[in-house]
Parts: C-alpha cells; structure tokens; sequence
C-alpha cells in the first residue's frame, strides 16, 4: 500500500487588523491496488490544439473530501500513461468539472507543494478549463502538471512553514516595520521581502537582496525587516516570500499608507526678537520670540530695574514665542516700570528691555 500525500495551501487569506493567517489543508490519498488508476485513461492530444491533453473518467464518483471554504473537493486522478511522462497523477478542483453536461469556461489558481518534489516549477500551475464535450470528457490547456510517481509517493508530508500573521506599519521614523510571525519550520531557507507601489506583484520590488535566514524550529518565530526607503504620502505592497530547497510560495499582500508629519526645520541661528506690544499696559501680555538652533538649549530671564529675577522660562532648540502677563514666579503682579529680558545660549547672551504702563 502506498500513500499519495497531497498539501494545499489556498490564495485566499483571511485578512485582519494583525494581518492574516494561511489555511492548509492535508488530504490523505491511499491508492491501494492502484483503485484510483482503474477510474482513469488518457487519450492523445486532439489535433486542433496539440497543446491540451485530454483524459476520459469512467467513474465519476471517485472523489476525496475536503474541508476547503468554496470548494467542495478533489480530484486525484492516476493516468496509465500520461502524454510524454509516463504513468503520474493528475490532482485536479473537484468542484469545477462534472461527468456530464457542459462547461462555462473558467480559470483559477492556486499553490499546490508536493512531498519532495525536486521541481519548484511543478509546485505553481494554473489550470484552465476551456470546454467540456459531450458525456465526460474535459480538456486542459498544457499548464496543467502531471506529476511523476516517485517524486510524489511518500510516508509523511510536513508544512514547510505555517505562518499565521504578516503586517506592515508606517513608523514615525519615516520607514516602514514589516513583521511575520510563523507557529512552524522545517526545511526552511529564509524569506524575501517584495514592495510595489501598485498592488500588482508581478513587478514587485525585492527589498531585500540577502535572504533573511530561517530558524526552523516548531516553536512560534517572529521576524521583523525595517523598510528605509520609503516616501511620505505614499502607498506601498509587500509580499513576503517563503523560500525551501526545492520550491517557494507568496503571501500577501499586505498594504501600507506613510503618511507622517514632517517636522520644520530648525533654526541655523539663535535670535532674540524685540518685545511686543512694548510699552504694554498692566494685565496685559507682552509676546518674546525666541529662535535656538539646533542641538542647543537657552534661559529667558526677566528681570525687573533692580536686578531681581521676575521669572525665568527654559527653552529648547526651535522656534518659540514666549508670552508674559506681568506676573513673577509666584503669579503675583508686577508693578508699572522698566523690565529686562535676557536670553542665555552657548552663542548668544543677549538683553533687551520692555515697560509696563498703567
């Protein structure tokens, strides 16, 4: 007895706020006195289209359950003697072809990673159906895989990796946090990271050129890659991509709108502005602009005609308008007179007076 281990993975994910989780589905196929060969024969390529291939099932009912959302099951065929490879196996949507009737044209793909397939190009296909004849008779077009007995029969089949979240965050750093979190490894290489500004992965961009490396352990793993060469007010697609010995699958993708305050620009001089209104009444404010350039901190003091603090304000590097309602340090009013006001850098000691009217 022989056992025919098939794993598929669904290009429909289930996107959320964290991301989204990867649905796997194992199905178990034990072809015992090669039953499942008796169901199927195939004839040779048709004429008109010699690129199709063409199989003929004598039993319709030969079909493996699934617990797939959209798809009610599979087909696993085994041809005698498929066009050029020798005997194989043909795993087909169950769900899109029947025995009788006819057939809407219809395209679909998805990921199919077979047990020690050695082919990373047979782990990838689409599969076209283009009509179906009379009594139960189908036609594929040539990207349909005929997969070779000794590459797919096996005792065991393992899920190269199980991720269940891939996010991207803009950061105030103005880049772009891209994290992943896989429940399991085996056999794993690493991961590549892919941006598009459209949501089209065909011309996506890889970001990053050096594999990331994988830890192939069963314990939950989390990974994180900054993306530095981003853009404000733009909207960016990632995908990240799963890489084996002998294959690869996508995920993806997950979007992302930078979109971040650009702060102004410093100073490159420290200036003490003039007083206004100045003179200014009792109960009224005075208004002080400040400048500090970069990487210095300054003291405002206020001094009355005595010499005496009135009352002191810390300021850091940028622009600021300091206002004073006539008040010392304690929020008691000050009299009616002549004030100073000095401002304390490493590159400017600077005084300039103000007065207080009745």
């Amino acid at each position: 007895m022989k056992k025919l281990l098939v794993l598929v993975s669904l290009l429909s994910f289930a996107v959320c706020i964290m991301g989204y989780s990867m649905n796997y589905v194992y199905q178990e196929i034990r072809l015992e006195n090669l039953d499942i060969r008796d169901y199927v024969t195939n004839t040779a390529p048709p004429n008109t289209h010699s690129a199709d291939w063409k199989l003929e099932v004598t039993d319709g009912n030969e079909t493996v359950s699934t617990d797939w959302a959209h798809v009610t099951y599979l087909r696993v065929c085994r041809q005698t003697n498929s066009p050029g490879n020798g005997a194989g196996f043909a795993v087909f949507r169950g769900d899109l072809f029947s025995t009788s009737g006819s057939m809407v044209g219809l395209t679909f793909t998805y990921y199919l990673t077979y047990l020690g397939n050695p082919d990373p190009e047979t782990n990838t296909f689409s599969w076209q159906y283009v009509h179906e004849s009379a009594g139960n008779k189908w036609r594929m077009n040539d990207l349909a895989v005929i997969i070779p007995d000794s590459v797919i029969l096996g005792d065991e089949a393992h899920v190269p990796v199980e991720l269940s979240s891939f996010t991207a965050v803009a950061t105030s750093h103005n880049t772009v946090q891209l994290d992943w979190v896989s429940q399991s490894e085996t056999n794993m290489l690493g991961y590549r990271v892919y941006r598009n500004e459209s949501p089209q992965q065909s011309d996506a961009q890889l970001v990053t050129p050096i594999l990331i490396p994988a830890t192939n352990t069963s314990q939950t793993q989390t990974y994180r890659f900054i993306d530095t060469e981003v853009e404000n007010d733009h909207t960016y697609h990632y995908w990240l991509e799963s890489v084996e010995p002998a294959s690869n699958s996508y995920h993806g993708p997950v979007s992302v709108n930078v979109t971040m305050d650009i702060p102004p620009a410093l100073p490159e001089l420290t200036i003490l502005k003039n007083a206004y209104p100045n003179p200014f009444k009792m109960g009224g404010v005075a208004n002080i602009e400040v400048e500090i350039k970069a990487g210095e901190n300054g003291t405002l003091t206020i001094y009355n005609i005595s010499g005496q603090t009135v009352k002191t304000v810390k300021l850091g590097e940028g622009s600021h308008n300091v206002t004073w309602n006539g008040t010392d340090s304690s929020g008691k009013a000050c009299g009616s007179g002549i004030y100073f006001y000095k401002l304390s850098t490493h590159s400017l000691n600077q005084t300039n007076k103000m007065v207080i009217i009745k």
